[in-house]
C-alpha cells in the first residue's frame, strides 16, 4: 500500500510516529517529521472519543523542540469528507486543545488558501 510505503519512508529519514492501537488494528496515528506535523488521522469507527488530541499531544511529546502544523484546503478525510468550513473549524479546535496556538496562514499560503492556517506548539 502507498501509505505503508510513505511511512517507512518517513521513519526512514527520522519521522517520529505514534499510534492508537485497538485489538490488532492501528485506529489512530500521527506523525511528524522536523518538526512539522506530517499526518494524523483516525479512523471513523474511532471518533469522537479526543483521541485525535491525545495523538497529537503524545507526538508533542516525542518531538524535540516546536512542532508546527499547516492546514491547508487540500487536507481532506477521503472516507467521510465534511465541508471545509466545518473541517478548519475541527482542526482549529483540535490544534488549540493539544497547545498549540493557532492564527491564519499568511505568504503565499495565505494568499492561495485564505481558509489555511498555521499553528505551533512550543
Amino acid at each position: 500500500m502507498a501509505v505503508h510505503a510513505l511511512l517507512a519512508a518517513a521513519l526512514g529519514d527520522g519521522a517520529v510516529v505514534v499510534a492508537a492501537i485497538s485489538a490488532d488494528e492501528i485506529v489512530g496515528l500521527a506523525a511528524a517529521h522536523r518538526g512539522r506535523l506530517l499526518a494524523l488521522g483516525v479512523a471513523p469507527s474511532h471518533r469522537r472519543k479526543r483521541l485525535g488530541g491525545r495523538l497529537l499531544e503524545a507526538l508533542a511529546a516525542e518531538v524535540p523542540g516546536e512542532l508546527s502544523a499547516v492546514v491547508t484546503l487540500a487536507e481532506r478525510d477521503p472516507l467521510e469528507p465534511l465541508d471545509r468550513k466545518l473541517r478548519a473549524e475541527l482542526a482549529r479546535k483540535l490544534l488549540e486543545r493539544a497547545g498549540f496556538e493557532v492564527k491564519r496562514a499568511e505568504g503565499d499560503i495565505g494568499r492561495l488558501d485564505p481558509g489555511a492556517i498555521e499553528a505551533i506548539r512550543r
